[in-house]
Protein backbone atom coordinates (compact mmCIF):
# COMPACT_ATOMS: atom_id res chain seq x y z
CA UNK A 1 0.00 0.00 0.00
CA UNK A 2 1.31 3.87 -1.07
CA UNK A 3 1.38 6.17 1.10
CA UNK A 4 -1.17 9.29 0.91
CA UNK A 5 0.01 12.51 -0.61
CA UNK A 6 0.29 15.48 1.69
CA UNK A 7 -1.73 17.41 -0.57
CA UNK A 8 -5.71 17.13 -1.51
CA UNK A 9 -7.40 18.34 -4.40
CA UNK A 10 -9.26 21.00 -2.78
CA UNK A 11 -5.79 22.16 -1.35
CA UNK A 12 -3.99 22.35 -4.55
CA UNK A 13 -7.48 24.26 -6.22
CA UNK A 14 -6.66 26.85 -3.09
CA UNK A 15 -3.12 26.86 -4.05
CA UNK A 16 -3.94 27.54 -7.80
CA UNK A 17 -5.81 30.08 -7.02
CA UNK A 18 -3.54 32.13 -4.76
CA UNK A 19 -1.58 32.23 -7.94
CA UNK A 20 -3.74 33.53 -10.14
CA UNK A 21 -4.95 36.14 -7.93
CA UNK A 22 -1.69 37.32 -7.09
CA UNK A 23 -1.22 37.51 -11.32
CA UNK A 24 -4.34 39.35 -11.29
CA UNK A 25 -5.72 36.36 -13.68
CA UNK A 26 -8.32 34.74 -11.79
CA UNK A 27 -11.90 34.83 -12.98
CA UNK A 28 -15.13 32.56 -11.36
CA UNK A 29 -15.22 30.93 -14.71
CA UNK A 30 -11.71 29.39 -14.59
CA UNK A 31 -12.78 26.74 -12.34
CA UNK A 32 -13.30 24.00 -14.12
CA UNK A 33 -9.62 24.11 -15.45
CA UNK A 34 -8.32 24.93 -11.89
CA UNK A 35 -9.99 21.82 -11.01
CA UNK A 36 -9.05 19.73 -13.77
CA UNK A 37 -5.32 21.01 -12.97
CA UNK A 38 -5.48 20.27 -9.73
CA UNK A 39 -6.89 16.32 -10.65
CA UNK A 40 -4.36 16.08 -13.22
CA UNK A 41 -1.47 17.11 -10.31
CA UNK A 42 -2.95 15.14 -7.28
CA UNK A 43 -2.83 12.04 -10.06
CA UNK A 44 0.59 12.70 -10.52
CA UNK A 45 1.54 12.97 -7.13
CA UNK A 46 0.10 9.75 -6.40
CA UNK A 47 1.48 8.13 -9.29
CA UNK A 48 4.93 9.32 -8.11
CA UNK A 49 4.85 7.96 -4.69
CA UNK A 50 3.64 4.76 -5.75
CA UNK A 51 6.83 4.93 -7.82
CA UNK A 52 8.74 6.51 -4.66
CA UNK A 53 11.14 3.23 -4.90
CA UNK A 54 12.88 3.77 -8.08
CA UNK A 55 11.59 0.71 -9.37
CA UNK A 56 9.44 1.69 -13.03
CA UNK A 57 9.83 -1.43 -14.39
CA UNK A 58 9.08 -5.39 -13.76
CA UNK A 59 9.41 -8.84 -15.12
CA UNK A 60 6.29 -10.65 -16.60
CA UNK A 61 6.42 -13.88 -17.76
CA UNK A 62 4.96 -14.89 -21.13
CA UNK A 63 2.36 -17.79 -22.10
CA UNK A 64 5.61 -19.71 -23.53
CA UNK A 65 7.42 -19.21 -20.00
CA UNK A 66 9.52 -16.79 -21.58
CA UNK A 67 10.71 -13.60 -18.91
CA UNK A 68 9.30 -10.41 -20.53
CA UNK A 69 10.16 -6.52 -19.53
CA UNK A 70 7.87 -4.19 -18.83
CA UNK A 71 6.76 -0.89 -17.74
CA UNK A 72 4.45 -0.57 -15.11
CA UNK A 73 1.23 1.24 -15.43
CA UNK A 74 2.27 3.71 -12.81
CA UNK A 75 4.89 5.11 -14.51
CA UNK A 76 2.58 5.67 -17.64
CA UNK A 77 -0.13 7.49 -15.09
CA UNK A 78 2.48 9.66 -13.85
CA UNK A 79 4.13 10.98 -17.52
CA UNK A 80 0.82 11.31 -18.39
CA UNK A 81 -0.64 13.32 -15.60
CA UNK A 82 2.52 15.45 -15.80
CA UNK A 83 2.19 16.38 -19.24
CA UNK A 84 -1.92 17.07 -18.45
CA UNK A 85 -0.79 18.82 -15.62
CA UNK A 86 1.51 21.29 -17.38
CA UNK A 87 -0.67 21.99 -20.07
CA UNK A 88 -3.75 23.04 -17.78
CA UNK A 89 -1.47 25.39 -15.68
CA UNK A 90 -0.36 26.45 -18.96
CA UNK A 91 -3.70 27.45 -20.46
CA UNK A 92 -4.29 29.02 -17.09
CA UNK A 93 -1.50 31.17 -17.57
CA UNK A 94 0.44 29.86 -14.38
CA UNK A 95 4.34 29.06 -16.18
CA UNK A 96 7.48 29.42 -14.52
CA UNK A 97 7.71 33.00 -16.79
CA UNK A 98 4.50 34.59 -15.91
CA UNK A 99 5.25 33.41 -12.04
CA UNK A 100 8.78 34.88 -11.97
CA UNK A 101 7.13 37.62 -13.78
CA UNK A 102 8.66 38.17 -17.10
CA UNK A 103 7.07 38.82 -20.05
CA UNK A 104 4.66 36.26 -21.16
CA UNK A 105 5.34 37.45 -24.99
CA UNK A 106 7.12 35.47 -27.07
CA UNK A 107 9.96 35.62 -29.90
CA UNK A 108 7.64 35.67 -33.04
CA UNK A 109 5.80 38.88 -31.47
CA UNK A 110 8.79 40.37 -30.59
CA UNK A 111 10.23 40.38 -33.95
CA UNK A 112 6.69 41.72 -35.20
CA UNK A 113 6.89 44.63 -33.16
CA UNK A 114 10.67 45.47 -34.13
CA UNK A 115 9.12 45.34 -37.75
CA UNK A 116 6.10 47.38 -37.02
CA UNK A 117 8.54 50.05 -35.03
CA UNK A 118 10.87 50.33 -38.77
CA UNK A 119 10.81 54.29 -40.00
CA UNK A 120 13.74 54.05 -42.21
CA UNK A 121 12.03 53.98 -45.88
CA UNK A 122 15.49 52.93 -46.98
CA UNK A 123 16.36 48.94 -46.09
CA UNK A 124 19.31 48.30 -44.21
CA UNK A 125 21.47 45.91 -45.10
CA UNK A 126 22.55 43.31 -42.24
CA UNK A 127 25.43 41.94 -43.92
CA UNK A 128 28.22 44.34 -45.73
CA UNK A 129 28.50 43.77 -49.35
CA UNK A 130 32.32 42.87 -50.65
CA UNK A 131 32.46 46.24 -52.11
CA UNK A 132 31.47 47.85 -48.91
CA UNK A 133 33.89 46.32 -46.92
CA UNK A 134 37.02 47.52 -48.97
Amino acid sequence: MHKKPIYTIPLIEARIRKAMKEQKTYSKPMDIAISLAAGAYYSFLIARDALSDGKVSRYEMTREKHKKYVVLPEYYVMITSAELTRKYLRELRLTRATIEGESTEDDLTDLMDKVENIRNDKPTMIKKMKKDVE
